[in-house]
């Protein structure tokens, strides 16, 4: 019992690296995953990466409290020490669907396509971050 550490429900941590240097955390011994609630997510290339930008309010319940935070999309999901990716799921994109297809979809709503019309762009999606990972971490694609 002596090497154990005593925490409380809640704890105070920080993340350095994005710019948090305080966030309460909710502790759950018997968790096997993590989140950290972000609001405002938005990706862009910077210097011909793929990177995120995100809000955090790291007082809970507090609005007004806001740190912007940015980082390369693959660092952060390895700093974060994440046990998987979902990467793709399904689009709002009709770009290159056919006429038929285009038809199709307006006449069933605007909802998110899946199969075929996002295949490709999955497809590049999770080769991108396999080789920016190195394998390391599972990648996922549904839709």
């Amino acid at each position: 019992m002596q090497d154990k550490v005593i925490v409380g429900s809640e704890e105070w941590c920080s993340f350095p690296a994005l710019g948090i240097p305080t966030i309460k955390a909710r502790v759950d011994s018997g968790a096997k995953t993590s989140a950290l609630h972000a609001v405002n997510i938005v990706t862009f290339e910077k210097d011909s990466e793929k990177w995120v930008k995100f809000d955090i309010n790291p007082i809970q319940n507090n609005v007004k409290a806001v740190i912007h935070c940015e980082a390369p999309l693959v660092d952060l999901s390895m700093e974060m020490q994440l046990s998987g990716l979902v990467a793709t799921n399904t689009t709002l994109d009709r770009t290159n669907l056919s006429a038929i297809s285009a038809a199709l979809s307006n006449e069933i709503g605007m909802g998110g396509l899946s199969g075929k019309p996002v295949k490709e762009k999955s497809t590049q999606i999770v080769r991108y971050l396999s080789e920016q990972t190195n394998g390391t971490i599972p990648i996922i694609a549904s839709g």
